[in-house]
């Protein structure tokens, strides 16, 4: 088997967007690592080489607190009363690569329709459901992530 990239996620509240982005990445269980984010440069998929598969079990992160991990993140937040937050990631294995695409928005559905129209440029279905998370604001701020630790 080659290698396997985890991905996690969480979902965060508080009372500022920096406190639910917080709470987010501690539900993620990923709050002491120093990231690299590649979506500067990458804004919606990556490019994985090919016998690398991706795992959406959320294992225990096997990082040390204070490691400098490069990642890949799928976000979004938000204060809207009762507004719905979602992200998602897909991975879709071509004949010679592998792509690790994201979907962010405002409705599971919304998520779920980019993640299917990036498969379909490649030519390829999805031929599960994507993993994607989504919650519903409380009245405060909220923020959703899902990320890739590459």
């Amino acid at each position: 088997m080659g290698l396997i990239i985890p991905v996690t996620w969480g979902i965060g509240v508080g009372e500022t967007k920096t406190d639910a982005y917080a709470r987010a990445l501690s539900d993620a269980g990923i709050e002491k690592l120093n990231f690299q984010y590649l979506n500067i440069y990458h804004p919606s998929q990556i490019e994985l080489p090919t016998g690398v598969d991706v795992s959406f079990d959320r294992s225990p992160c096997a990082y040390k607190a204070g490691d400098i991990v490069t990642c890949f993140s799928a976000q979004t937040d938000g204060d809207e009363p009762f507004q719905e937050y979602a992200v998602g990631m897909a991975h879709i294995r071509l004949s010679d690569r592998a792509l690790l695409v994201k979907g962010e928005g405002t409705s599971e559905e919304a998520v779920r329709r980019a993640l299917e129209q990036a498969a379909r440029v490649y030519g390829k279905l999805l031929e599960d459901l994507p993993y994607r998370i989504t919650t519903k604001n409380r009245e405060q701020y909220t923020a959703v992530l899902m990320v890739a630790l590459l």
